[in-house]
């Protein structure tokens, strides 16, 4: 009787967002749906492949209006800024990585949807 409310207060809390310290030029996975948000100042590339032709920026990369934005004319790489604070995600999948001329990791809370249901 009750067996319900014994599981459900036994159960672990669900545990919050995972922090990610990246390291700056390892290439990571930021699959499609996951929110990066920026604990430090960060630069991040993405590769302009993710772009399909024609394809509006913002159909892509989701995040705030004052976000920095970089498309070197030269180069298959593109680069965002963010600030502390800042969220961004992707409506599709790629491979990224930090740049840092310090050589420092930077901070991340990742999310997906599923966390946000």
């Amino acid at each position: 009787m009750f067996q319900w409310l014994k599981n459900k207060l036994t159960a672990p809390e669900k545990a919050g967002p995972e922090i990610a310290h990246q390291p700056p030029g390892q290439v990571f996975p930021w699959p499609q749906g996951t929110t990066l948000t920026a604990l430090d100042e960060a630069t991040i590339a993405l590769p302009l492949a993710i772009f399909g032709k024609d394809e509006p920026i913002g159909s892509v990369v989701l995040g705030p209006a004052d976000m920095q934005m970089s498309i070197p004319k030269e180069g298959d790489k593109f680069f965002i800024r963010l600030q502390p604070g800042m969220s961004v995600s992707l409506t599709k999948s790629c491979q990224a990585q930090v740049v840092a001329e310090d050589g420092l990791s930077r901070r991340f809370r990742i999310s997906d949807l599923k966390d946000k249901v």
